[in-house]
């Protein structure tokens, strides 16, 4: 008979994949940048990302700041948060380039961020799934268009 191994799903919300316009930057507490990655998926709850490391992966407790433009630019800072995983994708990395996967979790979050986080997960939703898992998602529009600008910052404390 054979052994099977079982997962307990423990999160909360309903991941949405994205389209590959969208990047979180990490920074600590004392908001030194850390790294930035392009979002794979994310919820109410917290988000995955994959990045390129060159050091040590990303740990403990920091800050995101969520941005991405496709057809208009918006970006969502200091969220609070901490690191569930971080792993290295070795199908993917090459040489002293490694391609890491890091799943984060929300902290607490304001009415007004989880509005905000609400809208970006509508705006930046991927259309195929398959679009997803690819670096850099769907293609980039025409660099001469003109896309129009919305900042949206959110600070907290």
């Amino acid at each position: 008979m054979q052994d099977r191994k079982q997962t307990m799903e423990m999160r909360k919300h309903k991941r949405t994949r994205l389209n590959g316009h969208a990047l979180a930057a990490f920074f600590t507490p004392r908001h030194d940048f850390i790294g930035l990655g392009q979002i794979l998926d994310i919820s109410r709850g917290g988000l995955a990302i994959r990045y390129i490391a060159l050091q040590d992966q990303i740990q403990g407790s920091s800050e995101l700041e969520l941005f991405g433009s496709h057809g208009h630019v918006v970006h969502i800072g200091k969220i609070p948060c901490r690191v569930v995983y971080d792993q290295e994708l070795r199908s993917e990395s090459r040489g002293l380039l490694k391609v890491r996967r890091c799943g984060v979790q929300f902290g607490e979050l304001t009415g007004r961020q989880v509005e905000m986080l609400e809208s970006f997960m509508a705006s930046y939703r991927s259309t195929d799934d398959a679009d997803a898992g690819k670096m850099g998602g769907s293609p980039c529009r025409d660099e001469q268009e003109s896309v129009p600008v919305v900042e949206i910052i959110i600070e907290t404390g």
